[in-house]
């Protein structure tokens, strides 16, 4: 009797320890970032911008993997930021936008655009995949210009999601 109860005991405890089904099934995403080569410019020099998204699937899922689809990069431009928002924002900023083209004082070099559509990846457990997408552009008259990275995706079994990403600032003199 005293083996069977602490058998029980020990099935109890183990079952509390465990996560819950689903708790680590899921892809994490970490919000893009872009990077821009150089940062100040003179007036009509190009600026090579790159956008950055990483998705990664814990060791701890339980699911082999999952597909990562309609993976839609874009770069929001503004001209200042308050509070972690852009102000003046045109561009690709919002899923919902209709006008996805670039702002006027915005010239995109070489036919390049500054939203794209990346191919479907698969996350495996364990495993982290990274994907890019490079554009340039220049300005033609002074000031600064805010872009801030957005991603639009959809993982397996999900719903379509956006999320922004982190700012950077490029002053053209």
């Amino acid at each position: 009797m005293k083996r069977t109860v602490l058998v029980w005991t020990f099935l109890a405890f183990l079952s509390a320890c465990s996560p819950a089904r689903d708790e680590f099934d899921y892809v994490l995403t970490l919000p893009p970032s872009v990077t821009a080569d150089p940062t100040t410019v003179s007036v009509g020099e190009t600026v090579e911008v790159t956008l950055t998204a990483t998705f990664e699937m814990l060791e701890q899922s339980r699911i082999r993997q999952r597909a990562v689809t309609e993976i839609e990069f874009g770069a929001c431009f503004g001209t200042d930021v308050v509070q972690n928002a852009l102000i003046d924002a045109q561009g690709y900023c919002n899923p919902k936008q209709k006008d996805k083209s670039p702002p006027d004082w915005v010239d995109l070099a070489d036919g390049s655009s500054h939203m794209a559509n990346v191919e479907d990846i698969v996350v495996k457990r364990g495993q982290r995949k990274t994907v890019e997408y490079t554009f340039s552009f220049t300005k033609a008259e002074p000031g600064e210009v805010v872009i801030e990275p957005t991603i639009n995706f959809m993982v397996e079994g999900e719903a379509l999601a956006y999320l922004p990403g982190f700012y950077r600032r490029i002053t053209f003199e």
